[in-house]
């Protein structure tokens, strides 16, 4: 996140990467304010300013409140991009806001493939291919210059970590948070062996929604602010920022688009298209089905009497690996959703064959851990390669 970058080295402390967030928080403001027609301005300053939400997050300084105000740039009265073939002023500033949201957060890249089909769609219809094409070029390369350029220091320094932070909304195997549809396993079933195939998922989600948008553009058209993150519904990532931290872009696209923008969209002849659409989800559906279905990998026995109320200075438990290949696991007790602190194995098997029981002594980050009194706890536990989470309850 370059602009966070270049600010920590001025001010080497969590001062400068705030108050670049709370700069982020009050242009956003403005911006949907200004562009949002004189009776909805009051639910455009509500919607950012009002809820408590976004100064929350502005303290914590989220990268991506920082690239708020870009991204409502680029999507400020989209359809209006390459009208009659010419980018223009209009069109190059959204696509420079567009190349400089991407730099700034991975959520860019999400809104940047809606936006790339959606005016392929819109233009073909009056451009016809070749013009449209040329006008795409244009505008994408704008984009992908400020990118770029913005982002040259670190494809310089550390390509590897630049290369996998681009794409780690998709790749990367993130602890599970428990939320959206993941919570059937996280809360209900407590573990799978097949969490990867949420992220196999989440790919296949992105790739219907991309090619639904644009075959439904005329009645999908507005929905461009939403549907970019619906896809992470299915991940095992916290989704909830994707949706809150993203409702100013609700707004931008709601106050500056109609539906008459899209009704000269170019329309698709394909057969059967509502059976057709129905089918871009099919395989969504069977790798959740997948990832939901596959049982747990390993099978817990508690040899330490836990408590309610009461300390645990440190967890034996008796694991077998049943999944079908080798499981690292990695040790966390736990009282709500998110997975944290991991325990530290003082006795017990790095790697845990197929088949293979071990006994692990497991001790707390501090001195003890103290059990709640009331609630659940719940020893869980994780692996990277494959992707599993496994799961027991210490207290009813």
């Amino acid at each position: 996140m370059e602009i966070g970058a270049v600010f920590q080295r001025l001010f080497p402390s969590m001062t400068g990467i705030v108050l670049v967030a709370w700069l982020a928080v009050f242009a956003t403001a403005v911006f949907v304010f200004a562009v949002a027609p004189r009776p909805l301005r009051p639910i455009a300053t509500l919607g950012v300013l009002g809820l408590g939400t976004f100064t929350s997050y502005a303290d914590n300084a989220y990268p991506s409140v920082i690239a708020l105000p870009f991204l409502c740039v680029a999507l400020w009265g989209w359809p209006k991009i390459g009208r009659a073939g010419r980018l223009g002023r209009h069109g190059l500033v959204r696509a420079v806001a567009l190349g400089a949201a991407c730099s700034i957060h991975q959520l860019g890249w999400f809104l940047a493939l809606f936006l790339v089909v959606g005016l392929i769609v819109l233009r073909l219809g009056e451009l016809g291919l070749a013009r449209t094409f040329w006008l795409l070029l244009r505008y994408g390369g704008a984009a992908l210059a400020v990118f770029f350029l913005s982002s040259l220091p670190f494809i310089v320094t550390t390509p590897h970590a630049w290369l996998t932070g681009v794409f780690e909304p998709l790749l990367q195997h993130a602890v599970p948070h428990g939320q959206g549809l993941m919570g059937i396993t996280h809360y209900i079933i407590g573990g799978s062996a097949a969490l990867d195939w949420y992220g196999r998922a989440t790919i296949a989600l992105l790739v219907a929604l991309l090619v639904a948008f644009g075959l439904h553009l005329r009645t999908l058209g507005p929905a461009i602010a939403v549907l970019p993150w619906v896809i992470f519904m299915v991940s095992t990532r916290s989704q909830d920022g994707y949706w809150l931290l993203t409702m100013p872009l609700w707004l931008a696209a709601l106050v500056t688009t109609t539906r008459a923008d899209f009704a000269g969209a170019f329309r698709f002849e394909v057969p059967r298209l509502r059976a057709v659409t129905a089918a871009l989800f099919v395989p969504t559906a069977a790798m959740f089905l997948v990832a939901v279905a596959t049982p747990q990998p390993l099978d817990f026995a508690v040899r330490t009497p836990v408590v309610a109320g009461g300390n645990l200075p440190e967890l034996t438990v008796e694991v077998t690996n049943r999944s079908g290949e080798p499981v690292s696991p990695h040790f966390s007790v736990t009282t709500g959703a998110t997975i944290a602190s991991f325990w530290r194995i003082q006795a017990g098997p790095g790697t845990l064959a197929d088949g293979e029981t071990g006994t692990y002594t497991l001790v707390p980050p501090s001195k003890t851990f103290k059990v709640p009194a009331e609630g659940r706890t719940i020893l869980r536990a994780v692996s990277d390669a494959p992707q599993t989470l496994s799961s027991i309850p210490l207290t009813k």
